[in-house]
């Protein structure tokens, strides 16, 4: 059957930027988004591509409003902003939003490596959600691995950037993703719990799939 004679099938795109860890010099921003579309697209011939959110977060504090100016240039690109060390909680809570409001697609994530990522990911690509992940040169390969596809800022732009802000927002946290979760008292109890007694918080809990993930301040063992 000839392609033109059905309709293609619909692949949702979401693409989310935490431009406090990656960030671009001011003229190279509208190159560099022009890119990661370009980029996200590649290989969906058989589908038709919608993207349903192209999300910049930044610290409003930190960033120069000649940045965000410059973001707000590029088309269908919204600005988020959220405290530095909130950053990759917020992008989680979207991910999953992204999960329960549509069809597996493609995520594309721009950012350094964090903790706080690893459940996400895992359950997105486990659901059938295809990972694509933009990051500086030198994370680590553990966070690498979570994506489908990767590639390195620098090489996106073919060398021309310097000095890449690689922070990482929770550099003693883990975080873990508590399933099968009873919807009654014992659960909340034990998610109460569990908080008081170690230190921790809840930072994503969703009641109708019986799940939470829970952050827990690890010990700075070079502080020993």
């Amino acid at each position: 059957m000839d392609k033109a004679t059905y309709e293609l099938q619909e692949k949702v795109i979401a693409i989310i930027w935490d431009w406090i860890s990656v960030q671009v010099p001011l003229d190279k921003i509208s190159l560099f988004i022009s890119k990661i579309r370009s980029i996200v697209v590649e290989n969906l011939d058989e589908y038709y591509p919608r993207e349903c959110a192209f999300l910049v977060y930044c610290d409003a504090r930190f960033t120069s409003p000649v940045i965000t100016r410059e973001l707000a240039k590029s088309t269908n690109v919204d600005i988020n902003h959220i405290e530095s060390n909130e950053s990759s909680w917020a992008i989680c809570k979207k991910l999953h939003r992204f999960h329960n409001d549509h069809d597996p697609g493609i995520i594309a994530l721009i950012s350094g490596a964090s903790a706080a990522y690893g459940p996400v990911l895992t359950k997105l690509s486990r659901c059938g959600w295809h990972i694509q992940l933009f990051h500086p040169e030198n994370t680590s390969r553990e966070y690498a691995h979570y994506g489908d596809r990767n590639w390195s800022v620098e090489r996106l732009l073919d060398g021309e950037i310097e000095n890449i802000n690689t922070n990482t927002n929770f550099p003693h946290t883990v975080h873990f993703l508590v399933t099968e979760l009873c919807n009654n008292d014992d659960s909340l109890g034990f998610l109460s719990n569990i908080t008081e007694q170690y230190q921790t918080r809840v930072i994503y809990f969703n009641e109708k799939a019986a799940e939470a993930i829970i952050e827990l301040k690890a010990f700075d063992i070079e502080g020993l």
